[in-house]
């Protein structure tokens, strides 16, 4: 694939990301950062991060109480990432698991 076809077919995947080329190789650079918060709860602090796709991430330190209550409140509603060691909260339950979240 040459450098035109790569730079089309990340340019077509993900159109809000500016591509620019490395030694061949397709890079991404998204325009902006995403948004990073905290949600003070009963069991302690809860690491929130908003992607521009309506994603969201939940981070708890491990083996913390916090975690365990996470763990408890997202009932199906998010995917564990290990590699990210954090739930995958996808757009259409992010809005009302957050909800949830700040009663607690």
């Amino acid at each position: 694939m040459g450098n035109d076809a790569k730079m089309a077919a990340v340019t077509a995947l993900a159109p809000n990301i500016t591509t620019f080329l490395t030694e061949g190789t397709a890079v991404a650079h998204y325009d902006t950062m995403p948004e990073k918060r905290i949600i003070q709860t009963s069991q302690g602090k809860v690491w929130i991060t908003h992607f521009d796709n309506g994603d969201v991430s939940i981070w708890t330190p491990p083996r913390s109480q916090q975690s365990d209550l996470v763990s408890d409140l997202i009932q199906g509603r998010a995917a564990w990432k290990p590699k990210f060691k954090a739930w995958i909260v996808p757009e259409v339950h992010a809005e009302q698991l957050l909800a949830e979240l700040e009663e607690l």
